[in-house]
């Protein structure tokens, strides 16, 4: 998802558009956040819907709660379909020598170290 809008392919309704820029702030807006980067990922039946890597505040206990918590967050902030559908929990996202997160690399490499 390297621009600001994407395409996801919803069965009954065909094509719809998520904004990467909306689903990161409705993200970092969680009280359990600290970081988020949202890069497409095509699902089995070869829809590009969203994945969330995702830098916590502190230790959560539960991961499986919190993803539930935050797919519920941002369904409730943005359009019911715009939320990720996987989670990655990293201890940092990879970034440039400006800070700039490089969303290529979280592609190219799904396991990053976790939190």
């Amino acid at each position: 998802m390297d621009s600001e809008f994407k395409a996801i392919r919803r069965p009954e309704a065909g094509i719809a558009w998520c904004s990467v820029v909306e689903l990161e702030a409705a993200l970092c807006e969680h009280p359990s956040v600290y970081e988020a980067a949202v890069v497409g990922r095509t699902d089995a039946d070869g829809a590009l819907k969203p994945a969330a890597w995702i830098v916590l505040r502190g230790d959560v206990p539960n991961l499986a709660s919190l993803e539930a918590s935050l797919a519920l967050y941002c369904k409730a902030r943005l359009s019911e379909y715009c939320y990720p559908r996987w989670f990655h929990f990293v201890a940092s996202l990879p970034k440039t020598a400006t800070g700039k997160t490089l969303r290529h690399e979280l592609l190219l490499d799904r396991d990053l170290e976790p939190a």
